[in-house]
């Protein structure tokens, strides 16, 4: 701050006047009163309205009125707020979360009437899929949508896993589930990791192709 002074009292060499003269004789008539708010850092994301009528911000999921359901959408996020724009125009705002056990902020007004989705989803439609697996599946579903506010909140997480049972026989995807329902896990990352666990272990990996036309270790390592 001394050096500071120093330099905006000194007179410039080529004219009889310094920085501090200057700025109180031109400048400081011309300067707008401050903001009456805080400058605030706003990050920008584009993203897709998913099928249960919500966009994914930073790990959490914020809803949109269910007329956006696969529509871009712009995402404006400061530390308190996070704004979704269609087309430039605000369509929802939401104060921001925190909280790292209830990831999703669901506004009423913004589902559709009687909680049914655009895309034909429903709670019935996944008990129904997640039954035709047995009973253990048919359970932990019913189990992941009782975890939230709203059921709707959980189909993109049952439709990833009900996708995953697709892969194995029914009788895997049953014990998987009922490992997944006593440990009390009912994320999609969580069932993942259950799931490659188990893979790895019930079904090994299949042995090398043997073909005449595959080298192997010999060639590489110089033999014939």
């Amino acid at each position: 701050m001394e050096e500071l002074e120093i330099v905006n009292t000194s007179d410039f060499k080529s004219r009889p006047t310094n920085r501090r003269a200057l700025f109180l004789e031109i400048e400081k008539n011309e300067l707008l009163p401050l903001p009456k708010s805080r400058f605030e850092y706003a990050d920008w994301k584009t993203c897709k309205v998913a099928f249960d009528y919500h966009i994914k911000y930073d790990e959490h999921f914020y809803s949109v009125p269910y007329i956006y359901v696969g529509k871009q959408v712009d995402v404006r996020g400061t530390t308190r707020m996070v704004e979704i724009f269609y087309e430039h125009e605000r369509v929802a705002s939401h104060k921001r979360s925190n909280e790292k056990h209830q990831r999703y902020v669901t506004l009423t007004e913004h589902m559709p009437e009687n909680h049914r989705v655009v895309s034909e989803w429903s709670y019935d439609r996944f008990i129904s899929w997640a039954s035709s697996f047995g009973e253990q599946t048919g359970a932990y579903i019913r189990f992941i949508m009782s975890k939230r506010e709203h059921p709707e909140q959980a189909y993109k997480t049952c439709a990833g896993i009900l996708n995953i049972g697709k892969k194995i026989p029914k009788e895997s995807m049953e014990q998987i589930c009922k490992m997944a329902l006593d440990t009390n896990l009912y994320s999609f990352k969580y069932f993942d990791a259950i799931f490659k666990k188990y893979v790895g272990v019930d079904h090994p990996s299949a042995k090398p192709i043997d073909n005449p036309n595959v080298r192997g270790a010999e060639y590489y390592g110089g033999g014939k």
